[in-house]
């Protein structure tokens, strides 16, 4: 049987349901998937989650900087690098592994798949030394895994063959969120309501990482001027990072603003449930996702450094793109609020959006790049 081994410095948890799924296709057509994955960064989120799985395989990683930039060594099997090994890595400068295999691939040992953005879409500068120098290894691969169609265009642009790309259109588990908010009972939200404290409608919530790409201090900002003209507004915030502590400390200061703390999985749904708006003025990545499967229109700004996945977002039609303005943004959620005619048109936006992407989709278009790969 024939065997493909993606390596991956951590394995988050939205991470899982597709690497589960993936396993299952290739497997049906005799190839084993192993997955070999390893630890984050202290204090760095996303985390790692640990799986008992035959698809899974923990290798230790080491962080060290050199020269003022951060290297990443992830510990490897030899025998992965055996002839006729078939190798997928993640598209990164600073993962010493992906270097090792690049020479055994240059040695015709081993075929390599790359699979990532394209490039870093929180890079300002796009002629920096990095980016540069990541433009010009991208090339050196067999295959190519885009999470985005944006990234195809990208990759092809470097001179990489178009018919040796995959779009594996980057997506999470969205069917257990449908599930779990069909589930819920009005009385479990209400209940909810009360432990928080709140007794209006008009709620917003912020879901994700806590770092400076996600422009926390303008988000605070926009709160403080969105409850200025909305006196029953309340938000909640659910995530954690190296900025949780504006958040938290904004909390202890504003009894309309509520954190939770770092919630995944389905336990985040209720509180999404809760909202009418999804509030996310920096990076948008695959949180988009979340506002397409719980209905829930998520408002953000026009700056550069979003993910892929800012792809997905139809400006007025699945949610809005405004410009990053903290007037504008306040002035832009306020207005949704209060407009109940136009929150709707933007929810069946993502009701339909929500059907164009999903992780069973995911899996078949890497599987097929897989195949591909493999020359099956």
């Amino acid at each position: 049987m024939k065997t493909v081994i993606i390596y991956q410095r951590i394995l988050p948890h939205y991470r899982v349901p597709f690497f589960e799924r993936l396993y299952e296709i290739l497997l049906d057509q005799g190839i084993q998937l192993q997955v070999v994955y390893g630890n984050e960064k202290a204090g760095d989120v996303p985390k790692t989650v640990h799986v008992d799985a035959p698809w899974a395989r923990y290798k230790k990683v080491t962080y060290f900087n050199f020269l003022g930039a951060e290297l990443v060594f992830q510990h490897a099997r030899l025998s992965d690098f055996e002839r006729d090994s078939n190798v997928i890595v993640e598209q990164s400068n600073r993962l010493l592994i992906n270097y090792v295999f690049y020479f055994f691939r240059a040695l015709k040992i081993i075929e390599i798949g790359l699979w990532g953005h394209g490039k870093n879409f929180q890079s300002t500068n796009e002629k920096n030394f990095k980016e540069r120098f990541k433009r010009k290894y991208s090339t050196f691969a067999d295959w190519w895994f885009c999470y985005t169609a944006s990234g195809k265009q990208i990759i092809s642009q470097l001179g990489f063959p178009s018919e040796k790309i995959s779009v594996v259109r980057n997506s999470v588990d969205l069917g257990s969120l449908i599930k779990e908010q069909q589930r819920l009972k009005n009385t479990e939200l209400a209940q909810l309501k009360e432990r928080l404290g709140i007794s209006g409608n008009n709620i917003a919530v912020y879901c994700g990482g806590m770092y400076a790409e996600k422009r926390i201090g303008f988000l605070l900002d926009a709160c403080s001027e969105i409850k200025k003209s909305i006196p029953d507004y309340h938000v909640i915030f659910i995530g954690s990072g190296p900025d949780e502590h504006l958040v938290t400390s904004f909390c202890e200061e504003n009894t309309w603003a509520h954190y939770v703390g770092s919630i995944s999985g389905i336990k985040r749904v209720k509180y999404f449930s809760l909202g009418k708006v999804l509030l996310m003025p920096g990076a948008v990545g695959l949180a988009i996702l979340d506002s397409f499967a719980l209905n829930l229109p998520l408002v953000t700004t026009n700056i550069t450094t979003h993910g892929p996945e800012i792809d997905y977002l139809e400006s007025e039609v699945n949610g809005l793109m405004v410009e990053h303005n903290i007037q504008v943004y306040a002035q832009s959620v306020s207005g949704l609020l209060q407009d109940d005619k136009k929150r709707k048109i933007l929810i069946e936006g993502c009701n339909h959006s929500k059907s164009l992407y999903s992780i069973e989709t995911m899996a078949q278009n890497f599987a097929d790049g897989v195949l591909k790969l493999l020359g099956k």
